[in-house]
């Protein structure tokens, strides 16, 4: 009779599993409805970066000077489904946000943690500021954070295996799901290079270094091998372009940090009023009580990994802060385990109390990670706080944030652009060209050739370069915010049509001058090596 019990009915453990899964499926689902619903009534625009992304996207290959290529044939698929509206740019971003969710708390309970545990995660994730802003536009930083939090999953499983099986050694399914991430995420965005650099020094200097000597980490590093090739292929056939970008992004474009400015930064961005649970999960992963079913009684391996690469990044003096953000996939969890373990008791007040802190103190940051406010209305909101933004380049602050400045002003220079093509005479209309400054400008123009009558578009930056000039013989050039002196050395004729100004855009885009040149009087192919920029 109690055979038959037990078959008809999960056991109580089973069962607190699954509810503990369908919370936090929930949670994920309704951080996408969130998302999908600020993306409907987002007033501000398309950010700068979505229309590059959508340039790369008509234009597939494996790899990009600035990024590699999984995000671009991911965004082309999407946009042959969906199109490319504001709404249809941003639905897997949201949906990644949703992911993010999940698998932050399903870490969790690799990590130990019970059903509080595992919800609470799920809830830090959901409020963190800059992950609420990874999954606000279309790019790869909110892919990064799924592949990490995914790599970071099944490295604990992994770790679980090995410390249960029979045999010692992990199943080659685990280690084939483990290689296919790793090599995915880095056709993603290459800082997963850092999370499993970090991830085997830390394993190396762990009870649970013996996974690294199990077979199964060969088929792991085969998949990574084969699934990266193409990517490497294209970056040996066009002379490491992607080396050049970061050394000049580095050197050029980011500002310096001192430690103390990128940790604040890095705060900033997880939401300053949690710093004290986030210090309380680090210090929880390398607490010798702190334990984990199956992983050798120790949890310093992630504790490790997450010191590695904030390590490594404060001490860059030139990462952005948001470059450490994915590391707090490893952090949250963590710091959930630790108030579920810790505040018992007499202290399990506490839980409650922790729970409403996130949810009311994320709220409140809220219009820091998302678009939610009129301009006129964050501006006060962040005057009130008595918070500014913190500029991680070396390029002029406006009224608004970057993040926000970068949504405004597209539409009109498209408009502008249109106004002046519309002066030339039909035959100078089919030798036209509009030369942009960088892939904002230029992915702009491309984007409202829907809306307005606008000529083809050229640009040196980035992988704009590569593209090259095509037909155009530059006979008539439509330039942007260019030096009339440089301008008058290079063609016959050259006129100001006008100025382009925006008003809640980045201080750059506003204010400069819009050219029609006439006559180059160099083939247009000898200029062009000139107009390389990778940055």
């Amino acid at each position: 009779m109690n055979d038959v019990s037990q078959s008809r009915f999960p056991s109580n453990a089973a069962t607190t599993a699954e509810l503990c899964r369908l919370g936090l499926f929930l949670l994920a689902t309704l951080r996408v409805v969130f998302h999908l619903v600020a993306n409907w009534f987002d007033s501000y625009g398309i950010f700068r970066d979505e229309f590059y992304y959508l340039a790369c996207s008509r234009h597939l290959a494996w790899g990009y000077v600035d990024h590699p290529p999984l995000s671009a044939f991911l965004l082309a698929l999407q946009t042959a489904v969906f199109g490319d509206s504001l709404f249809a740019l941003r639905i897997l971003p949201a949906l990644a946000g949703g992911a993010s969710v999940f698998l932050v708390g399903a870490i969790a309970r690799e990590f130990g943690a019970k059903r509080y545990g595992q919800m609470l995660a799920g809830m830090f994730a959901f409020f963190v500021p800059s992950w609420l802003a990874f999954a606000g536009y279309y790019s790869m930083n909110v892919l990064d954070l799924v592949f990490w939090a995914a790599i970071v999953l099944v490295a604990a499983k992994l770790i679980r295996a090995r410390e249960t099986s029979e045999t010692g050694r992990p199943g080659w399914r685990l280690w084939a799901i483990f290689g296919g991430l790793v090599g995915l995420g880095i056709l993603n965005k290459l800082s997963v290079l850092w999370l499993v650099a970090a991830l085997g020094i830390s394993l190396i200097l762990s009870p649970q270094r013996r996974l690294l000597l199990t077979r199964g980490r060969f088929l792991g590093a085969g998949i990574v091998i084969v699934l990266v090739a193409p990517f490497v292929y294209w970056q040996v056939s066009h002379g490491w372009p992607t080396l050049e970008f970061i050394h000049n992004a580095q050197t050029y474009k980011n500002t310096v940090q001192t430690p103390l400015s990128f940790l604040a930064g890095v705060m900033l961005e997880m939401n300053p009023a949690m710093v004290l649970l986030w210090i309380l999960g680090l210090v929880y992963l390398f607490l010798p009580g702190s334990k984990a079913p199956g992983q050798g009684g120790s949890l310093r391996w992630a504790g490790l990994t997450a010191v590695i690469v904030l390590a490594y990044l404060t001490l860059s003096k030139t990462a952005k802060p948001y470059y450490a953000d994915t590391t707090f996939v490893l952090i949250l969890p963590a710091a959930a385990c630790a108030c579920e373990s810790w505040f018992g008791g007499r202290l399990r007040f506490l839980k409650v109390l922790v729970s409403i802190h996130a949810v009311v103190s994320g709220c409140i940051v809220l219009p820091f990670a998302l678009p939610i406010l009129p301009p006129e209305r964050y501006v006060a909101y962040a005057d009130r706080l008595g918070i500014s933004e913190q500029n991680a380049e070396r390029s002029e602050l406006g009224a608004l944030p970057q993040f926000y400045s970068d949504r405004f002003g597209w539409e009109e220079l498209a408009r502008d652009v249109s106004d002046a093509y519309a002066t030339l005479s039909p035959d100078e209309q089919k030798l036209c060209a509009v030369y942009a400054r960088n892939y904002g400008q230029a992915g702009a123009l491309e984007y409202f050739r829907k809306t307005y009558p606008l000529p083809p578009v050229l640009c040196g930056h980035n992988n704009y370069w590569y593209w090259g000039p095509g037909d155009v013989t530059g006979a008539v050039m439509i330039t942007l915010n260019s030096n009339r002196e440089q301008l008058e050395e290079l063609f016959d004729s050259v006129e100001l049509y006008g100025t382009h100004t925006c008003t809640w855009c980045m201080p750059f885009e506003n204010g400069y001058p819009i050219w029609i040149c006439r006559g180059m009087r160099v083939p247009i192919e000898e200029i062009w090596a000139r107009q390389k920029e990778f940055i």
